[in-house]
């Protein structure tokens, strides 16, 4: 099927989907580390080491269903930090947050023990997403590192978040 929409609105689509996954992905961080902040749930770790800090040596490769569900996650956390991010902001009653990271428990310290509670929650909540859509937190990471350094994946993730969005569209008609 042809695409009937303009070049330039092809575009600035694909420039608001990778906005949302660099907002989602700068937000989250670190998916892996949010068990630090509650300090009664296990550390997630890969061979021993924090999942967010396994980075392969060699080229991995993702499949297809892979692709789609880091998709999916990145849609649902980006929907997950716009809401709880609106929540802190409101119970903080500030228009801009601090900077909150779910791996850096330094950034909640000084928050007052409800806040730092919605915060864990949403380290927590960030994580059964991402394990929702069959991923795991490390595998999730791969990716996302990966990502980063391979236009090829970064093009096949866009791609597939703007056939998320499509279907999403189409099924709302």
């Amino acid at each position: 099927m042809i695409n009937t929409l303009p070049l330039a609105l092809l575009r600035i689509r694909r420039s608001v989907i990778r906005a949302i996954m660099l907002s989602t992905l700068t937000c989250l961080g670190v998916v892996a580390s949010a068990p630090h902040l509650s300090g009664n749930a296990p550390h997630l770790s890969v061979m021993g080491q924090p999942a967010h800090a396994q980075v392969s040596k060699q080229v991995a490769s993702f499949d297809a269903t892979e692709i789609r569900n880091y998709a999916l996650s990145v849609l649902d956390l980006e929907s997950l930090r716009q809401q709880r991010s609106s929540e802190i902001a409101n119970e903080l009653n500030v228009e801009t947050l601090p900077a909150i990271a779910c791996h850096n428990p330094e950034s909640i310290r000084d928050m007052n023990r409800d806040i730092r509670a919605m915060v864990v929650q949403f380290c927590s909540d960030s994580i059964s997403v991402v394990e929702g859509h069959n991923l795991s937190v490390g595998r999730f990471n791969e990716i996302t590192q990966a990502r980063n350094s391979n236009p090829s994946l970064q093009e096949q993730i866009t791609e597939e978040l703007l056939n998320l969005q499509r279907d999403s569209q189409a099924s709302a008609q």
